[in-house]
């Protein structure tokens, strides 16, 4: 899963701490709750309500977060001239159906 990836790479960059600190901030990134993360790094619901008071570890979530939204932001955005390009493609295409090409010329024109 690429996206786990990239948290990792993002979390194995805090340096500063413990191996059991970044498995939890990868958690916190990728799990919907603190109690499905705490589950998936392996530590106690108490203990990342604890590392969460941490300034330290609050920040490098903070910094953790910004970049994941930031690499998810970016993904989408080549996906969005991808999908732009295909419809793109279609509409202009005489060998597919009128109906296909005007459907494609009419979801270009609402995205845009």
């Amino acid at each position: 899963m690429r996206l786990f990836e990239t948290f990792r790479q993002m979390i194995d960059k805090q340096s500063n701490l413990t191996g059991r600190q970044q498995r939890a901030i990868n958690a916190l990134l990728s799990e919907p709750t603190i109690n499905k993360a705490a589950q998936t790094a392996k530590v106690s619901k108490a203990t990342i309500y604890r590392w969460l008071a941490d300034a330290q570890f609050s920040r490098a979530l903070k910094e953790a977060r910004g970049r994941a939204l930031e690499s998810t932001l970016t993904g989408l955005q080549g996906a969005s001239v991808k999908a732009v390009e295909t419809l793109h493609d279609v509409m202009t295409d005489e060998k597919v159906f009128a109906a296909v090409r005007v459907t494609a010329a009419r979801t270009i024109l609402e995205m845009s």
